[in-house]
């Protein structure tokens, strides 16, 4: 057997391998410089910083009631039985111990709550003072005055 075929296929073998190199070693050398390239640019936006909520207790002696809400609402108007709240103004939040009021009508007298889109309707009575107070307001204050919900005298 002679030795000049195989050392051309060793050769050509090789050569092979080298040229296989050189094409990998080009395609990390891009994905590097892809890379440099994002990890230069600056952040397209600053970082949020958010706001913490600040709250305030708000107290309507008519229905003889207190609770929390958020500082960011606004008192729209504000009477001995009712209250109503807005946020950017839009209607938020609206309060009546008045028997003859809109929100008695909406729940009736077998409902407590209802939720219909992204207003929650619901009446709590208040032992102390013998009347049933409405609430019609935004889903996400919900949890909020229902837990900070206090009766007074």
């Amino acid at each position: 057997m002679k030795k000049g075929p195989l050392f051309l296929i060793a050769f050509l073998l090789i050569v092979l391998f080298f040229i296989l190199g050189v094409r990998y070693g080009q395609k990390v050398e891009k994905v590097n410089k892809t890379m440099n390239y994002y990890l230069s640019l600056p952040p397209s936006q600053p970082p949020i910083t958010q706001i913490p909520l600040k709250f305030e207790t708000y107290a309507l002696k008519g229905c003889a009631i207190k609770f929390l809400y958020p500082v960011n609402l606004k008192i729209e108007a504000e009477a001995t039985y009712s209250a109503l709240f807005s946020e950017n103004k839009k209607e938020v939040m609206n309060i009546n111990c008045d028997a003859k009021n809109k929100l008695a009508e909406i729940l009736g007298d077998n409902k407590t709550a209802t939720t219909e889109g992204k207003i929650t309707t619901f009446k709590v009575f208040n032992s102390i003072s013998g009347k049933y107070i409405y609430f019609s307001l935004t889903n996400s204050l919900y949890p909020l005055i229902n837990f900070s919900l206090k009766f007074s005298n």
